[in-house]
């Protein structure tokens, strides 16, 4: 963020931070930060007392934990991506970019910035790369080396 905010500052760019939320299982740090950053609206929106018919039957039980399981996870994720484009507006801001705007999108990660790049008709798509992609990153090639491979614009990876 650093960078890209020095080069938009520097050319007079608009810079669009962008971040997707994945769509895969949440992770074990996206859950300690939950738990210590958005414990109380999570047990506020958790709905601790199903009706009677749901307490008789274990199955409508295991379905109905699970899906607000699932949906509590989709709520934090949500939080933490605008919690990341407010710290990120706030940024380049005291940085001296003048225009800035965020896109929080769900999706296939390298696919959603591409999809950013190519409708905003980016020049320059700044990313960071951390190196620690699962199995599937292995495979299949992490998000940066994904972009990078598949932009039609220039691509700059920091690590």
């Amino acid at each position: 963020m650093d960078l890209a905010c020095e080069m938009a500052s520097r050319f007079d760019a608009e810079l669009i931070a962008v971040h997707v939320i994945p769509d895969k299982p949440i992770s074990q740090a996206e859950r300690r930060i939950a738990e210590v950053g958005f414990e109380p609206q999570v047990a506020a929106e958790f709905d601790a007392t199903p009706p009677p018919e749901v307490l008789a039957n274990a199955n409508l039980r295991s379905q109905r934990l699970a899906k607000q399981a699932a949906e509590t996870e989709g709520r934090i994720r949500w939080a933490l991506g605008e919690r990341l484009m407010s710290d990120a507006r706030a940024s380049a801001n005291v940085k001296g970019v003048q225009t800035v705007r965020t896109i929080t999108r769900a999706g296939d990660p390298a696919k959603e910035i591409l999809s950013v790049a190519s409708e905003e008709q980016a020049d320059l798509i700044v990313m960071g790369r951390r190196g620690i992609g699962d199995l599937a990153g292995l495979l299949l090639g992490s998000v940066s080396r994904r972009v990078t491979q598949r932009a039609e614009c220039a691509c700059l990876t920091v690590k």
